[in-house]
């Protein structure tokens, strides 16, 4: 396997990791989204 897009590659699960998650959630940590979540159950 060629390694020669690491960084590229590095830049991609970060932000499919990290950042879509934050905008999806909406901006809120992950215990802000639980505790909202937990008010409206």
């Amino acid at each position: 396997m060629d390694f020669a897009n690491h960084p590229y590659l590095c830049k991609g699960l970060y932000f499919y990791n990290y950042k879509r998650i934050h905008l999806t959630i909406g901006y809120m940590t992950p215990a802000q989204k639980m505790a909202e979540l937990k008010k409206v159950a």
